[in-house]
């Protein structure tokens, strides 16, 4: 039985609170979908997470300079275990940016989670979530 089990967030990294602002009025107001969860994350910025109804936006409003078309900041998959999902990147020599660490979002209800950051076969940024 594999570790991942399915696709858990498409991260956007908005330019600034106002864009990102107005990115959840388009998704909320605009197309109907529903903000679940927002915060200000130590080190890197305020966070939202919009659910679509079958899967989740994760917003940033980080974003040092204007995006180009189609990029997107990450995408997560949903693991059983960060750690032994991690191996299958190590296993295929793929890069780890960042090994499996505990973290508390600030999120309401509090959100516990394990991930880490990993690269795809054609250099994508990858998160491994588990939630905890």
């Amino acid at each position: 039985m594999s570790t991942i089990t399915g696709m858990n967030h498409v991260a956007l990294n908005c330019h600034g609170k106002k864009e990102m602002d107005e990115v959840i009025d388009f998704y909320c107001n605009v197309l109907g979908f529903r903000k679940t969860a927002g915060c200000y994350v130590d080190g890197l910025g305020n966070m939202a997470m919009i659910d679509t109804g079958t899967g989740t936006i994760e917003l940033w409003d980080n974003a040092e300079q204007k995006r180009g078309d189609g990029v997107i900041g990450h995408l997560a998959l949903t693991v059983e275990s960060a750690d032994e999902a991690v191996e299958l990147f190590r296993k295929e020599g793929l890069p780890i940016d960042s090994e499996p660490a505990d973290l508390v979002l600030d999120t309401k209800p509090k959100m516990n989670i394990r991930v880490a950051f990993v690269r795809g076969k054609a250099g994508e940024s990858i998160e491994i979530f588990q939630e905890r």
